[in-house]
């Protein structure tokens, strides 16, 4: 099986106004990074040698407590922690809507949401792609 140069760049923001999210980036199995907490924007790379095939990146959000974290005013949320995959690029091009369109979010309780880049709940988003990249973007983009 043949392997080629993968370059990944995310970037995370957060919304809050108790306590700030925190979450754990891998790719495939590997945890690649670790924030604790992620303070506003925040930017994950890594680059590495990958086989040909099926990979998954992932960002979890573990430390919302929503008694906690999330404020009702009114019967609406009125002030929230949100996680949000705000970019990524894989060999430096931006994967745009597929960032959303590919997006699914488990959550630790089991639900599962589609189309999503906004994490509210703890739990793991997942974007899957394959290599070779640059065949599997022509495809999907």
């Amino acid at each position: 099986m043949s392997t080629e140069r993968l370059d990944i760049e995310l970037h995370l923001g957060s919304t809050f106004w108790n306590q700030p999210p925190q979450c754990k980036v891998w790719l495939d199995e590997v945890v690649i990074r670790q924030l604790s907490p992620v303070l506003g924007d925040e930017i994950v790379k890594w680059s590495g040698d990958v086989e040909d095939g099926t990979h998954s990146i992932r960002v979890g959000l573990f430390n919302k407590d929503p008694v906690r974290e999330t404020l009702i005013e009114d019967g609406k949320v009125s002030k929230d922690q949100l996680l949000n995959i705000d970019s990524l690029l894989l060999d430096e091009i931006e994967v745009g809507v597929l960032r959303h369109s590919n997006g699914v979010l488990t959550t630790t309780d089991g639900r599962t949401f589609k189309e999503i880049v906004n994490i509210g709940y703890n739990g793991i988003w997942e974007f899957q792609f394959e290599t070779p990249l640059y065949l599997w973007l022509l495809e999907n983009l």
